[in-house]
């Protein structure tokens, strides 16, 4: 600890936060989060979005000092992941005596990443909890001595990865490398043994999270309608042909018309409704069940026998158009690569009350997207993440730091690529964890790198 470049990468981690916390206070909301922070105040949830962040949020809410935003405390909470992990890093890398320790602090400051904490998202909870997660589970292995301590953190890490596992529908995929990497430390080389408790691993979490969501949502949302909704849509314009039933049209005379008109190819939200902003009480609830047939040609279906018309639709129109489907699909994937929106910080910025310097940094963070363009495409982070997996498969070394970079960066691969079936809109902040996880994984490399050296 009386190393300097200790001492000054522990104050970076510190730093790094307080930065974040106040020039960020107290934290921003798009509508996903707003209606998320509704969920928790009234403790009312639905399964449009995991029910999970907004359960937390209503606890972590009993801490909000008086007078002081309710999105404060969750806000901190977010970046006390990210933080956390940054700085226990340090510790666990200061012990093998490595080099550029203050290397660390900076993926935290890396204008991607200290933007998108900015903003209460669960697709920014998710990569954060995974990276604490992991960081745990290195911290196991290699810092904790005690007994007791073993436990604790053990436990952490677990509902950690519980958290990050319920955020999003698709983590199921992006836990699996996490799983492997438990399986393997239990294990050994076993490979029969390791794919059995992999399996028993993501099942156990995929009971668990069923279960989590049946026990709190109040009713049905069917938020995989949304691929559905685009996939039909994008295919119904290719075909010159309504691929939709008219049930789930908002005005069935002119539907194809106004989902040709209004259909955006880089997101579903130009042609379906939305919710209705209010108060979740049982009324709000059925409020949302009568969505307002004027907004979009395509209307979010509540009922159980349409949804399951829209479903059997969508089977049909992929197995009678699968060549169409995989091009669509491959279409929306390479443009999502090259797609980039960094406007969120300057749109709501420019619509909050925000302080100086979050204004002033917001600012920055768009020149820096106009210079550095190839650090604000997907472009250059897929091909950073595959370019470090070959890099490890080629070193073929399989000792404990190489294989928990590459779960690591594996992880974050495949949520990109899970993107190619499940995304229906090119937002970059869909992609955080992938961003988070390659960043990460480069500077552990090269720090692995100048201390071998």
């Amino acid at each position: 600890m009386k190393n300097p470049q200790v001492i000054f990468a522990y104050f970076l981690c510190a730093l790094g936060f307080l930065i974040s916390a106040y020039w960020f206070y107290p934290g921003y909301m798009s509508y996903d989060a707003e209606i998320q922070l509704l969920q928790a105040l009234h403790f009312q949830f639905s399964n449009t979005h995991p029910p999970i962040m907004a359960f937390v949020w209503h606890y972590l809410i009993l801490l909000t000092p008086k007078g002081f935003s309710f999105a404060l405390v969750m806000f901190l909470f977010q970046l006390f992941l990210l933080w956390v992990s940054l700085a226990l890093w340090v510790y666990l890398l200061a012990k093998k005596e490595c080099c550029h320790l203050w290397l660390l602090p900076l993926v935290g400051l890396f204008p991607n990443i200290v933007i998108l904490n900015a903003f209460i998202w669960k697709d920014v909870q998710m990569g954060n909890s995974l990276l604490l997660a992991l960081t745990l589970w290195v911290l196991l292995r290699e810092g904790v001595r005690t007994e007791y301590l073993k436990v604790i953190v053990a436990i952490l890490m677990v509902l950690l990865v519980f958290y990050a596992f319920c955020l999003r529908h698709e983590a199921v995929l992006v836990c699996l490398p996490v799983f492997y990497l438990w399986a393997e430390s239990l294990a050994g080389r076993k490979w029969f043994t390791r794919g059995l408790l992999t399996l028993g691993l993501l099942l156990t979490f995929s009971a668990g999270s069923w279960l989590f969501q049946k026990m709190l949502s109040t009713h049905e949302d069917y938020p995989a309608q949304q691929v559905m909704f685009y996939d039909l849509a994008s295919l119904s314009i290719k075909e010159n042909r309504m691929l939709i039933p008219l049930d789930n049209c908002s005005h069935s005379s002119t539907c194809f018309e106004d989902v040709r008109k209004n259909y955006d190819p880089n997101s579903a939200i130009s042609i379906l409704t939305d919710f209705t902003m209010g108060v979740p009480t049982p009324a709000w609830f059925y409020q949302l069940k009568t969505p307002d047939f004027d907004v979009r040609p395509l209307q979010w279906t509540y009922d159980a026998s349409r949804y399951q018309q829209l479903e059997i639709a969508w089977f049909h129109a992929i197995a009678d158009h699968p060549g169409l489907y995989l091009q669509e699909r491959g279409r929306f994937f390479w443009g999502g690569l090259s797609y980039v929106k960094f406007f969120y910080g300057i749109k709501f910025m420019a619509l909050s009350h925000a302080n100086f310097l979050g204004h002033l940094l917001f600012s920055v963070y768009g020149l820096l997207s106009g210079v550095f363009f190839f650090g604000f495409t997907m472009w250059f982070w897929f091909g950073l993440n595959i370019v470090m997996l070959f890099f490890l498969h080629i070193k073929a070394d399989r000792s404990f730091f190489y294989v928990f970079v590459k779960a690591m960066l594996l992880s974050g691969l495949v949520l990109y690529l899970s993107h190619f079936i499940a995304a229906v809109t090119n937002e970059f902040r869909y992609s955080y964890w992938m961003m988070l996880a390659t960043l990460f994984s480069f500077v552990l490399l090269f720090i692995n790198r100048k201390t071998a050296a």
